[in-house]
């Protein structure tokens, strides 16, 4: 957690690795300028990320001051953004916890051409950055970032300006001691709009929060560290086979110890996390001002839960509502999902035994070689398959919805993993659809009677239970079960899964059934069958 806060504060929290918990003093502020130099040449890789001036580190009380001028980034041959000078203030809190604030940069950041005059800029008229940074962790545990009426324009070949009312971004970490923290994360965007010549893009307004309980910081940290020390490792290996210097015979090194432990440890990386999006207001917009997509408003909701305990839970809900898909064919736009639900939750998920699985894979297959990664990647998901079964996860599916200008189905049930059954799982599911008849003389009279979809839509509505709805809409009811024989039963009817000719469809209101070439199954019901006809 907090990589995003690590990236915002790049510059602030580089020179933290250096610092100790004692009062600030000058042979300290010049070993802190020493170890800020070496790190900043490595991230400018050769200068192609950026460059910079002579760094200041000064004493202030207990407190040091950082300046770093001249700051300028992805300079080429073109030219370079001029951030100039970047300063903040850096004050010791305790052993390990760093205060950062007093974060400045310039107002304004021009695009700077080789040949001279700007042809860009972004503005940051109003800026606020406070956090506390762990030097143990390497990272962001506290953080109160905020950016409003920012701007940003390019007037070279394809112009653009973009706006953003407001970027906000808060980290709350409690230490929970060893290592542990409870975090809480909240984002905002606000009021984000594009305009170049391909068209307009606005955001409304994007929400989203974070909290997770439990979490192992300083196991990522340590897991970081072992990545890039192996990223070095290769880089170095690399350059001695380019050399011809290396032993290319040589088979591929075991995975390092150190890095499967590391590896392990994540498996109980945090307890519980929940995660939730809410955007508003999305729309995309043609040159010719024509709206060709527009979404009034969505959400996106993740959680896990006693993923440090050998068995976890996780649950994901996604939803919108007015969808507008403008450049379409309009032989599809009444289908389009104008409002959707899915709500899932898998339940008695074999966490610890999962990881540990995907971990032995790793090591036993030798992911150092592309033969043995491919040999990991087609291990999992049998493995995944088997624990899911002998461990008898439940997938629950509830309020499942999609609304479209024809129809709309809801579908709601569990599915349960079971050693016993052919299929591996055994379930019930309730499947309701209305307006399934005016989809299928839609897609007749727009597609043609030999349309391909219609001959699986016929033997769906033939195995319909026909219902009343409590509006008077004709609804087609489907109760499905998996059994342990591994037949998908319908309406008490075995539905051809894996083939089958068309059904006959039941009744339709102020009608009588039309021939068709199959039987429809017989629901063994009277009444409710022939409801709203």
């Amino acid at each position: 957690m907090g990589g995003l806060m690590r990236r915002i504060g790049w510059l602030c929290a580089v020179l933290l690795l250096a610092t100790a918990g004692t009062p600030a003093c000058a042979d300290q502020a010049a070993d802190i300028k020493q170890s800020l130099e070496t790190t900043l040449n490595d991230w400018a890789d050769n200068g192609q990320f950026l460059t910079h001036g002579a760094i200041d580190v000064a004493a202030d009380g207990t407190a040091y001051v950082v300046s770093i001028p001249d700051v300028h980034l992805f300079p080429d041959e073109q030219g370079y953004l001029d951030v100039g000078m970047v300063g903040f203030r850096l004050t010791p809190d305790g052993d390990d916890l760093y205060k950062v604030d007093k974060v400045k940069l310039a107002a304004e950041i021009p695009h700077k051409l080789a040949a001279g005059g700007n042809d860009g800029s972004i503005s940051l008229p109003s800026q606020q950055f406070a956090g506390v940074w762990s030097k143990s962790l390497k990272n962001f545990v506290q953080a109160d970032v905020a950016l409003h009426d920012v701007k940003l324009t390019a007037s070279s070949q394809p112009p653009m300006n973009l706006s953003i009312g407001e970027v906000a971004l808060k980290l709350d970490g409690t230490d929970k001691g060893q290592g542990h923290w409870d975090e809480v994360e909240t984002y905002r965007l606000a009021n984000l709009s594009v305009a170049g010549p391909d068209g307009s893009f606005v955001l409304g307004l994007l929400d989203g929060k974070t909290t997770i309980t439990n979490y192992n910081a300083k196991a990522m940290a340590d897991f970081r560290d072992q990545m890039e020390a192996m990223a070095a490792k290769a880089e170095a290996g690399a350059g001695t086979a380019a050399t011809g210097t290396g032993d290319t015979g040589t088979p591929p090194a075991a995975p390092d110890p150190q890095f499967v432990e590391s590896l392990r440890s994540l498996g109980s990386l945090f307890a519980n996390l929940a995660a939730n999006v809410q955007v508003t207001g999305i729309s995309y917009k043609d040159p010719t001002g024509q709206e060709m997509f527009a979404l009034p408003e969505g959400s996106l909701s993740f959680g896990a839960d006693g993923f440090d305990q050998p068995v976890g839970k996780l649950a994901l809900s996604i939803t919108h509502k007015g969808l507008v898909v403008g450049d379409i064919d309009p032989a599809l736009k009444d289908v389009v999902p104008q409002e959707l639900a899915i709500n899932v939750s898998l339940e008695n998920l074999p966490v610890q035994e999962l990881w540990k699985g995907a971990v032995d894979s790793y090591v036993s297959s030798g992911m150092s070689t592309d033969q043995g990664a491919s040999m990991a990647f087609a291990m999992f998901p049998a493995l995944l398959q088997q624990s899911l079964v002998t461990g008898k996860a439940k997938l629950n599916l509830t309020d499942w919805r999609i609304v479209t200008a024809l129809a709309q189905a809801q579908l709601a049930g569990s599915i349960e993993g079971s050693p016993d059954a052919m299929m591996g799982a055994v379930g019930k599911l309730k499947l309701d659809i209305t307006g399934l008849d005016k989809l299928i003389e839609t897609i007749k009279t727009q597609s043609g009677p030999d349309a391909p979809e219609l001959a699986q839509l016929d033997v769906l509505r033939g195995f319909s239970n026909r219902q009343t709805g409590s509006d008077g809409s004709v609804v087609d009811h489907y109760d499905i079960d998996l059994t342990q024989q591994g037949q998908v039963m319908v309406n008490g009817k075995e539905f051809p899964l894996f083939g089958g000719g068309a059904g006959e469809m039941p009744p339709t209101e102020g009608a009588t059934p039309p021939a068709g070439d199959g039987t429809a199954p017989d629901t063994g019901t009277s009444g409710d069958s022939s409801s709203g006809n």
